[in-house]
């Protein structure tokens, strides 16, 4: 999203929002509607018609269905009322750190759920993430997409429960996975 106007960091608010909406109602992944780059891709036209939408390659058979609605979410977009990138500063060391390590309990959930990691959460969802609880708390992270779908109880509580104390991240040479998620 570098390099984005406010026009266009607007559109990528209102798209990503109607995404979310859209993936907690029907119960899907995000990317299974619309991945990011698409989303991104989107918020760079200047005239998002549902046309130009349907255009868009590698788009899938849901987004091109509901292309009057990507359309119409990216025209509700309003770029006075986005305030300067938040993005355009890095995120603290400490953020850096905790977004590596949540991003290690992510595997091993995988691994322990049979469920991709890709589903579960992304690089992006785990700096967000650590972002969020770095500047804000836990209570800022509430409304992140891994703590408001499905994946709340699988790797939300996990994630939250490492960086309350509630559980610890165990090295075990006899493990299997090398490392544990263990309870405090």
């Amino acid at each position: 999203m570098r390099g984005l106007d406010a026009a266009a960091l607007a559109r990528v608010i209102e798209l990503a929002a109607w995404r979310q909406r859209l993936c907690i109602e029907l119960d899907r992944p995000l990317g299974q509607v619309l991945s990011d780059r698409q989303l991104v891709e989107i918020a760079r036209l200047r005239a998002a018609s549902a046309a130009a939408i349907r255009g868009i390659k590698g788009l899938s058979r849901l987004a091109r269905e509901r292309a009057d609605e990507i359309a119409a979410a990216a025209a509700a977009a309003r770029p006075g009322q986005v305030s300067a990138l938040a993005a355009a500063r890095p995120p603290s060391l400490r953020a850096q750190r905790w977004a590596e390590i949540l991003l290690a309990i992510v595997q091993l959930v995988a691994e322990q759920t049979g469920v991709a990691a890709r589903l579960l959460a992304t690089r992006a969802d785990a700096e967000a993430f650590a972002r969020a609880v770095d500047e804000g708390g836990l209570a800022a992270a509430a409304e992140l997409p891994a703590m408001t779908t499905w994946r709340r109880d699988v790797i939300g509580e996990a994630w939250r429960g490492w960086l309350t104390g509630a559980r610890v991240l165990v090295g075990d040479v006899t493990a299997p996975r090398g490392v544990w998620l263990a309870p405090r």
